[in-house]
């Protein structure tokens, strides 16, 4: 999975590893190479593989291992809505978060550019290094303009927010939708376009 950053269109991408390392690669540009398949995460798999160019580092990686299965999924980079305050703090701002599919382990660095780091714990962290956890099978993640962390729950077949850092929660139950009372669609039958007419109350 890869997230676009709002505020200056990087891409980061999670990019699943073969036998040892996940890691998370960000593109502010095009053209980069990121050293597949010479290197996973930092360790160069083979002296005989080479690449074109010069390999562009990953900004994060973790260890696979111990785990069995491993899929990196990246969460994206948190940035607070426009005239809404900070629903998660100012601290928060530009932090990138990443999961592991399978561990539902959550991650939260801090940095710019190509330097990143885990960010300081905050009170209610299961981990230093994980700033949430239990989010296994979760296959994608969104951050919407209202300033909050949203993910598919795959597993349980759901849509789900973090609101704030200690709370999750299933979304808000949504309006109900206007009356819509539509005309008969015209041509019918049709072999192409048809036009549907509409009234709302």
């Amino acid at each position: 999975r890869f997230q676009i950053d709002r505020a200056d269109n990087a891409l980061y991408v999670a990019d699943v590893g073969e036998t040892t390392y996940e890691e998370v690669d960000r593109a502010a540009v095009g053209g980069l190479n990121f050293g597949w398949p010479r290197f996973e995460g930092p360790q160069a798999l083979s002296a005989a593989c080479s690449i074109n160019g010069t390999a562009t580092a990953p900004i994060a990686y973790y260890d696979r291992t111990s785990q069995g299965a491993a899929a990196v999924i990246c969460a994206g980079v948190y940035r607070a809505p426009v005239g809404a305050g900070r629903p998660w703090g100012a601290a928060y701002e530009g932090n990138l978060f990443f999961c592991d599919y399978y561990t539902g382990d959550l991650r939260r660095m801090v940095g710019s550019g190509n330097s990143w780091s885990i960010a300081p714990a905050v009170p209610g962290q299961p981990s230093p290094s994980y700033w949430g956890r239990n989010l296994d099978n979760v296959s994608d993640y969104a951050m919407p303009p209202h300033g909050s962390l949203w993910y598919c729950a795959q597993g349980a077949g759901q849509i789900r927010s973090n609101t704030k850092r200690d709370v999750v929660s299933t979304p808000p139950p949504m309006s109900p939708p206007a009356l819509v009372q539509f005309a008969a669609p015209f041509p019918s039958p049709a072999s192409s376009s048809v036009t549907l007419k509409f009234t709302l109350s």
